[in-house]
C-alpha cells in the first residue's frame, strides 16, 4: 500500500485492487479513487455530487475492490453538541490502517479493542477540535501501531527546509503542534517523504514516527 498525504486529513491509499481517499475538502474533484471515506457530515456536504467513487459516511463494515473498511462511531468530547466522528480501519493489501478522523479524546478500551490490531495510525495532533500532542502520544501507546503518521497539524504557520544528508536532500517540515508532539513522543526531529509504502514484511518491530509532506 502507498500512502500519499494532501493536507489535513486527507490521504491517498494506493493498493494493488484499487485506491481509497480520506476527508477530501472536495468530493467533487476525485475522479480516480474507487472509494471515498468521511469521518464527519456537515450541512455542507454534498454526497450526491461526489465522483464515482463508493462514499462511505456511516459506521460499519464494507468491502470494496478487495479493500475491507470497517467504520465505528466514536463520540466526540464535546459536552454541548454531542458531534461524533467516524473512525475508520482500512485493510489494503493485507496492511491494517486506522484513520481516527477528528477525534478529540483518547479512544476508550471498547474501541481499541474494536479496532484490532493496527499497522499503520493516521493521527491528529494540531489540537483545537482534536487530539492535544499529550494525547495523541497517549492514543498512540495505547493501539501501539507500527507506523504513526500525524495529521490535522496543517495551518498558515507551516514552513519547510531542505538539507542534504547522505547526499539526498531531505524535507523538514516545522509547525509548532507537529514539533510538540515530536517532543511528547521523545524524537527531535523526522525528514519528511512524498509517498509512504507500507507492506506486510517492511514494517519496524518498534512504533516509528513517519512524516508525509503534502502532495
Amino acid at each position: 500500500m502507498d500512502i500519499i498525504f494532501h493536507g489535513n486529513s486527507h490521504f491517498t491509499l494506493k493498493g494493488k485492487s484499487g485506491s481509497l481517499d480520506t476527508n477530501p475538502d472536495d468530493l467533487a474533484t476525485l475522479n480516480k479513487s474507487n472509494i471515498v471515506t468521511l469521518s464527519e457530515i456537515t450541512e455542507d456536504t454534498v454526497i450526491e455530487d461526489a465522483s464515482e467513487a463508493k462514499t462511505i459516511y456511516r459506521p460499519g463494515e464494507y468491502e470494496v475492490v478487495n479493500i475491507m473498511i470497517k467504520g465505528l462511531q466514536a463520540r466526540l468530547d464535546d459536552p454541548k453538541t454531542g458531534s461524533k466522528n467516524v473512525i475508520y480501519s482500512i485493510t489494503v493489501d493485507d496492511v491494517k490502517l486506522c484513520h481516527l478522523g477528528k477525534l478529540n479524546r483518547v479512544p476508550t478500551p471498547a474501541e481499541i479493542n474494536e479496532l484490532g490490531e493496527i499497522n499503520v495510525l493516521l493521527v491528529p495532533v494540531g489540537g483545537e477540535g482534536t487530539l492535544s500532542s499529550g494525547d495523541a502520544a497517549k492514543t498512540i501507546s495505547a493501539i501501539s501501531p507500527k507506523l504513526v503518521v500525524p495529521m490535522s497539524y496543517t495551518g498558515d504557520d507551516i514552513s519547510k527546509t531542505t538539507a542534504m544528508k547522505d547526499e539526498k536532500e531531505i524535507t523538514m517540515v516545522d509547525v509548532p503542534s507537529l514539533k510538540a508532539f515530536l517532543g511528547e513522543m521523545g524524537v527531535d526531529s523526522v525528514p519528511a517523504q512524498k509517498t509512504l509504502t507500507v507492506t506486510p514484511n517492511n514494517q519496524p518491530l518498534t512504533t516509528e514516527i513517519v512524516i508525509l509532506d503534502i502532495d
